[in-house]
């Protein structure tokens, strides 16, 4: 009877999460479409709606290692729960907002739902058995990856039928009974406790670490304008590189490090840093990309001259991939180890932009192009889930794991930029027509990213020694 208990509670944990990734993931594709109506409703210039999403993804990228931090030392649920409530809280502030700063109040606000991902991590490997756990994990990516192509189908009936506030009022709904489902699923102390004696916060360490993420991001997002060799640009990234090393050296000296960075020296979590960091890079060009090639008038040469509607079916393959993928990525990894699955996610992203670049003058081909790089997506975010559970000791799994989804969006951000310069470089200002050999040398640097996983991948060791050591702590626990 207690067997059945436990199994209804981890059925309810994983559906909350779902249900939490899914709406948060939702919410921020269906405000792409409705931009304009928003800028309105503000009375802001493009460029302040700009500043405003970089402060969401500034907000989401230093909060979500701290955060992570936090729910490896108390219990996740409860942690959880307090993100969905800042989150919450954000959504109703933005979606009521009549003035710019009160929008970039919301957004800053749900910048904090990016560490669902990592939280989703942490909570899984608690409280479900070990063996469903790769099966959870792909959930949470086919969740996101599903809620992508559904915001971009569904924003626009939902505006056009109750007005574009509902694009955050439903989110809020269901992220209000994903927080109802975790109340009534009760807290389980024997398995959420934090496997830690010492309870302190590396204040210091987090400071030091979110300085230098904001430095790095800002000398991205300062390059689309200034350009990649600017001063503001090469200053920014000085700093950053600054505050890294020395968040290092300090990260190695204190006993209850923010990040055990040790572990960061190690080469199978190494190379799924840099995984992370490659996924993020090329899944987000192409979905920035895609949009723009496919909408360009015929006379351009590669264009399709697509509607909204048309550029969605466009993307719909990335995300019906991704959401077919992901949940059968763990019995895939077992049988090809974690060595191979991160070939073949190279692989199919590599072939995804080759298609692109090269074979791209039928609609189909853009489809199948998509439905690649969205299959190397949902594969690639699985696997870097999946190996940090399997390889990080128990009580680093969550903050682990923060920092790979950092280093995701990090790598999200550069993939835009540098693809955007592409494109910037290739465009005629009187005209504002995009030369195809922008576009072509994007594509063409994706396929050097996604070349350069399975290079990775062929670092990653067939056998784990981290993995036998954390699995000897959770033993032990």
């Amino acid at each position: 009877m207690k067997s059945k208990d436990n199994a209804g509670k981890a059925t309810l944990l994983v559906f909350a999460i779902v249900l939490a990734v899914f709406s948060y993931s939702m919410l921020e594709t269906m405000l792409v479409p409705v931009l304009p109506q928003i800028q309105k409703m503000v009375n802001a210039s493009p460029a302040e709606i700009g500043m405003v999403f970089t402060v969401l993804l500034l907000a989401g990228s230093v909060s979500t290692p701290i955060i992570g931090r936090l729910a490896d030392l108390y219990e996740k649920r409860v942690v959880i729960l307090c993100a969905l409530v800042f989150v919450s809280i954000g959504i109703a502030v933005a979606a009521t907002a009549q003035s710019i700063m009160a929008f970039a109040v919301g957004q800053f606000l749900q910048g904090l739902g990016f560490a669902f991902g990592p939280l989703s991590i942490g909570l899984f490997n608690d409280t479900i058995p070990r063996e469903r756990v790769g099966l959870a994990n792909g959930l949470i990516i086919a969740a996101a990856t599903l809620s992508g192509a559904l915001g971009l189908a569904t924003a626009g009936p939902i505006v056009e039928a109750w007005g574009f506030r509902y694009i955050f009022w439903i989110p809020l709904g269901a992220l209000a009974l994903a927080m109802l489902i975790l109340l009534m699923a009760g807290s389980d102390k024997k398995s959420t406790r934090a496997v830690v004696k010492d309870r302190s916060i590396d204040w210091i360490g987090m400071i030091l670490l979110s300085g230098a993420i904001v430095s790095f991001l800002l000398a991205i997002k300062s390059a689309q304008t200034t350009g990649w060799f600017s001063m503001k640009v090469v200053g920014l990234a000085v700093v950053a590189c600054f505050l890294t090393l020395f968040w290092v050296k300090y990260e190695k000296k204190i006993a209850t490090p923010l990040l055990d960075v040790r572990l960061l020296a190690k080469r199978e979590i190494a190379v799924i840093c840099v995984f992370a960091f490659g996924v993020g890079f090329t899944s987000i060009m192409s979905y920035v990309l895609v949009p723009l090639m496919v909408a360009a008038d015929h006379s351009t040469g590669y264009g399709f001259a697509a509607t909204v509607t048309q550029t969605g079916f466009f993307l719909l393959p990335f995300s019906l991939m991704g959401t077919l993928a992901a949940p059968f990525v763990s019995k895939v990894q077992r049988h090809i180890g974690g060595r191979g699955a991160i070939m073949w996610t190279g692989l199919f992203l590599a072939l995804g932009f080759l298609m692109l670049g090269y074979f791209h003058q039928a609609a189909w081909q853009v489809h199948i192009a998509m439905g690649l790089i969205g299959l190397g997506t949902g594969f690639g975010l699985t696997i870097a889930m999946n190996s940090v559970v399997e390889i990080v000791p128990q009580e680093r799994t969550t903050s682990v794991s923060g920092l790979v989804f950092v280093l995701r969006n990090i790598g999200a951000t550069l993939g835009v930029s540098v693809g955007v310069s592409f494109l910037t470089q290739a465009t005629d200002m009187k005209t504002m027509v995009t030369a195809w050999s922008g576009y072509q040398s994007a594509y063409t640097f994706g396929i050097v990213v996604a070349v350069a996983l399975i290079v990775a991948g062929l670092c990653y060791p067939k056998r784990s020694s981290v993995s036998q050591n954390s699995t000897s702590q959770i033993q032990g626990v």
